[in-house]
């Protein structure tokens, strides 16, 4: 066992496992990261569209494919578009939707230290998301 001022490790064959103490901080910040993710993108971002004169071009949750051609969504979306259903489709497809995620919470909660980030109420009250 390793002794450290802010955490316990267990180390097994080159397995590290963490205390309770990190693994509900772990938890913490993706309940976070899911609170706000459903608040701003779901709530605010809308789901697809392609317009013309958008300079992103086609356009899934805020995700610009003309900005964004490396997204891995693009080839789901591609092969959703011929059926009868599309956009509505892409809703229902949670290996796209687990993309979404993935991409916003790399490129923005992770980068911008989300986890840390405090939430001021409208109520004068803060506290975290």
């Amino acid at each position: 066992m390793v002794k450290c001022k802010k955490f316990e490790l267990l180390l097994i064959e080159d397995v590290v496992i963490f205390n309770r103490r990190e693994v509900k901080m772990e938890a913490e910040i993706n309940i976070n990261f899911r609170k706000a993710f459903e608040l701003v993108i779901n709530g605010y971002e809308g789901k697809y569209s392609n317009d013309k004169d958008d300079p992103g071009g086609e356009t899934y949750k805020g995700i610009a494919r003309n900005m964004n051609k490396d997204f891995e969504g693009w080839g789901i979306i591609d092969n959703l578009r011929g059926n009868g259903n599309f956009p509505e489709s892409l809703e229902g497809d949670n290996l796209l939707q687990s993309y979404v995620r993935d991409f916003y919470k790399k490129n923005y909660w992770d980068k911008f230290m989300g986890d840390k980030m405090v939430l001021h109420r409208t109520d004068g009250e803060e506290g975290s998301i």
